[in-house]
């Protein structure tokens, strides 16, 4: 209701400003002058070809903008999703080594069923390949950070001659547990952020129940000044409030660092 409010202010404005550029066309059209749609391009000038009209520009950059919040999830879903191979991974790997496999043989083993970690697996699977670099490589990519330290363990067993195997399950285990820790956060912080949602959706709920009762807000709210200047208040105060929100469980996320990473 107060998006659409918005709304009817703006194209209320657009409507007065037609109405001006209609009256101004009336007097040139009595004055005998000929509008500037219907003049002719002065001699010597030639019309601007392959210029994309402003509203063509303004439109496209529109759906830029729409897309961006679109890309922002599509990120979070793909790093979601390799964080979970990477877990699978550590998983498979784990239990191939335990039972005594070559450590690149459970390594390629462990990526089967895995696309996400192609490189990884070729690097398993060539004799020439370096699967050190390429879990490093890995480590990079949002979601990636837990083969950070799969790295340094396979490099320390390559160079030292140690069992893999060990250090494998320890990061594991360390693995689950950061988990565990991630999943009791986002539970404490439903509460937060399920109230914030309510308390911004309240003020469209006052605005129902006034109509409701017959006091006619959305009178009040659009056809008198104070109405708008609470209108537009109120508009950036919900946003501010739900930005703010937001800010603070990010914060929360935030201090506990990318999945695999230290915080």
């Amino acid at each position: 209701v107060l998006v659409a409010a918005a709304g009817a202010l703006l194209s209320g404005g657009a409507r007065g400003r037609r109405r001006a550029t209609r009256a101004t066309l009336r007097r040139h059209s009595a004055a005998g002058r000929q509008p500037t749609e219907a003049r002719q391009p002065t001699a010597g000038r030639q019309p601007t070809v392959g210029r994309q009209p402003t509203g063509a520009r303004q439109g496209a950059a529109a759906g830029e903008w729409r897309r961006l919040p679109w890309s922002a999830v599509a990120a979070r879903r793909e790093s979601g999703a390799l964080q979970t191979e990477v877990d699978d991974l550590l998983a498979g790997l784990t239990g191939e080594l335990r039972t005594g496999v070559d450590p690149r043989d459970a390594l390629l083993s462990a990526t089967v069923g895995l696309p996400r970690l192609s490189g990884v697996a070729a690097a398993a699977a060539s004799p020439s390949g370096d699967p050190v670099a390429a879990l490093s490589a890995l480590a990079t990519t949002p979601g990636g950070g837990a083969a950070a330290h799969l790295a340094v363990a396979w490099e320390v067993a390559r160079s030292t001659g140690a069992a893999l195997g060990p250090a494998v399950d320890r990061l594991h285990a360390a693995r689950r547990a950061e988990q565990r820790l991630r999943h009791e956060v986002a539970a404490q912080l439903a509460g937060p952020r399920a109230t914030a949602r309510l308390l911004s959706g309240l003020p469209v709920v006052g605005v129902v129940l006034g109509s409701g009762l017959g006091a006619e807000p959305l009178g009040f709210l659009l056809g008198t000044g104070p109405g708008r200047a609470v209108l537009v208040t109120g508009l950036a105060l919900v946003a501010v409030g739900v930005r703010w929100t937001a800010a603070i469980t990010a914060s929360v996320t935030r201090d506990l660092g990318e999945p695999g990473r230290p915080p």
